[in-house]
């Protein structure tokens, strides 16, 4: 999203040779030759294959941004923890990927799968490396589902919770996944039973080079200081030079088991200090060349670089990506502060009815629409038994006095997204409370966001992301018990489990339509009734790209799917410096 005007702008020179190879013109000869006069428009179409002589693939640089809610200090993120960054894309690869039919497709390894689904067979490229010359190995793909699974900050856990073991490494109680077993280059992993979502947890899983890791256990990989200074990958990029905190370089794998990338040269700069605000004028000065991610996920900021650069093309993909409001419902939080009213469902419930989604949906200007579940109503996935939202403050009055509510104690309101329009949305929230005599504190949280989130739990609610998956009801595997951040902040285990668990493990293993709409309707019906979170909006995804200077194949953006998508780098051209 759009951010407050910031002065601070990171500005990064790279100094790049140009390769040349077009002859120069001789001057006409004077004396005793006779000068012949060039045909009209001669020198200009000669000017023109001297200019096409020029390989911007090679000689130009593809500006991305370096995003990290870390922060880029000192160490990079490890993309399993957050991936708003085209690093993850262009350092690392995957097993699979999707293309834009939603079909999987071979990345690093040719895959089968049993009749039963109970049994995938995964073959390596034979002539893949790490960017430091290592072969990459099955023993490399075991070590980083062992490490995945053990990380508390990886993002998408669920999706690998049908492979057998893999319970027990994420508990601490096994060092590898006993369901899955290497043979060379050949990689077997058993399932529990069928999961739809395990093929999609691959395309997400960036695999990591288990020789930079010796000693590291594995709960410590994702942050290992060692390997994150400047990480190996193996993927149609490799890192060149880093400067922390300002930018890093990369440049094309010229030993890329695959299609090697077009484009040469790439440079990620970071704008942590300035912000969204200087994302967003990175962009309208045309400093950037591609962006996407929360900074300019908002069609109202890329209307208006488009208006000062019409260079940018502001790109909307249909999106299942949601905003919502998520409670803290521990019973706990570091300072003491916590507000136990928000353990009482009939509160959740009220404060629903309390929010003006209508009029936060309307600041998106026809990016959003306003929602009851997690579901888009546009979905065929939405369940059509559940109404329409509709605001209702005496409704709500009446439930936060039957239940008891403490009016004397504030709500604190957790967010970390700082461009305007979110901080305008909190105040909306916050007037949207006090019409029923609730204290709403809104604050900004910045910095390491997810100890403060699921350690610190200074918060009763939080604004945050939900959704974001190809199939939507997918979105419903952030709130299944899961062992790790989300039971920190949830609790209610058992009954989560029995909620949404339970019907979240049928759905990914069945395969008859029918069944699966019923389970789907019945996980809406179960989040609209609980109210863990509440679903505000959904919202559209909005892209930045310089359509003047960079050509790819736009497909790519038919639907949403930047973590798990290909790329296709091979076919990206530079159409300038």
């Amino acid at each position: 999203m759009g951010k407050k005007m910031i002065s601070v702008l990171i500005a990064t020179v790279m100094a790049v040779s140009v390769i040349g190879g077009c002859a120069k013109k001789e001057p006409a000869q004077s004396g005793t030759q006779e000068q012949v006069s060039q045909p009209a428009g001669a020198e200009e179409a000669e000017e023109g294959a001297e200019a096409q002589a020029v390989n911007y693939n090679e000689t130009g640089t593809l500006k991305l941004i370096w995003f990290a809610s870390n922060g880029t200090d000192t160490m990079f993120q490890c993309p399993w923890d957050e991936d708003q960054c085209m690093f993850s894309q262009m350092i690392f690869d995957t097993l699979v990927k999707m293309d834009t039919n939603l079909n999987y497709i071979p990345k690093l390894a040719k895959y089968e799968i049993s009749d039963d689904g109970l049994t995938y067979t995964f073959t390596l490229a034979d002539n893949a490396k790490w960017h430091d010359g290592e072969a990459v190995t099955g023993e490399d793909v075991l070590f980083s589902m062992n490490a995945y699974v053990a990380d508390a900050k990886a993002m998408y856990p669920n999706y690998f919770t049908s492979v057998q073991g893999m319970a027990q490494v994420k508990e601490g109680t096994s060092e590898s996944i006993s369901g899955v077993t290497v043979d060379g280059n050949t990689v077997t992993v058993q399932m529990t039973q069928p999961d739809v979502t395990f093929l999609l947890g691959l395309c997400s899983l960036q695999l990591l080079p288990e020789h930079c890791f010796e000693g590291v256990a594995l709960n410590e990989v994702a942050s290992y200081e060692g390997y994150w200074k400047k990480p190996v990958g193996c993927g149609p990029y490799e890192i060149s030079q880093v400067s922390f905190p300002n930018y890093f370089t990369a440049v094309r794998n010229e030993n890329y088991y695959g299609p090697k990338a077009a484009i040469k040269n790439a440079l990620f700069t970071s704008y942590a200090t300035g912000g969204n605000d200087a994302i967003i004028a990175a962009c309208a000065a045309g400093e950037l060349d591609y962006a996407f991610g929360n900074a300019v996920n908002d069609k109202a900021a890329g209307d208006n670089i488009v208006a000062q650069n019409p260079d940018m093309e502001a790109i909307v993909i249909p999106s299942s990506y949601v905003r919502q409001l998520r409670f803290n419902t521990s019973g706990e939080s570091q300072d003491g502060k916590y507000n136990d009213d928000i353990l009482k469902t009939e509160v959740r419930q009220a404060i629903n009815l309390l929010i003006d989604k209508e009029t936060i949906a309307g600041m998106y200007n026809g990016q959003a629409v306003a929602t009851s579940s997690i579901i888009n109503p546009g979905s065929p996935a939405y369940n059509t038994d559940i109404p329409l939202f509709e605001r209702n403050v005496e409704e709500a009055k009446k439930m936060l006095d039957e239940a008891g509510f403490d009016y004397s104690r504030p709500i604190r309101l957790l967010y970390y997204y700082d461009d305007q329009t979110s901080i305008d949305i909190m105040e909306i929230m916050k007037q949207n409370l006090a019409e029923a005599g609730i204290t709403c504190e809104p604050f900004l949280i910045t910095g390491d966001t997810a100890t403060q989130i699921f350690e610190n739990k200074n918060w009763d609610m939080m604004y945050c992301a939900g959704g974001d998956k190809s199939d939507p009801i997918l979105g419903y595997q952030y709130i299944v018990p899961d062992g790790a951040n989300i039971d920190k902040i949830y609790g209610d285990v058992e009954k989560r489990n029995e909620l949404f668990g339970e019907r979240y493990k049928k759905y990914i293993g069945a395969s008859d339509e029918t069944e699966k709409k019923k389970l789907g309707d019945e996980l809406q019906l179960a989040d609209v009734q609980n109210c863990y979170d509440i679903d505000v909006y959904s919202l559209n995804r909005v892209i930045l790209l310089n359509t003047s200077k960079v050509k790819l194949d736009m497909s790519i953006f038919d639907v949403d799917l930047q973590q798990q998508r290909e790329y296709h780098f091979e076919s990206w051209e530079l159409l300038s410096e």
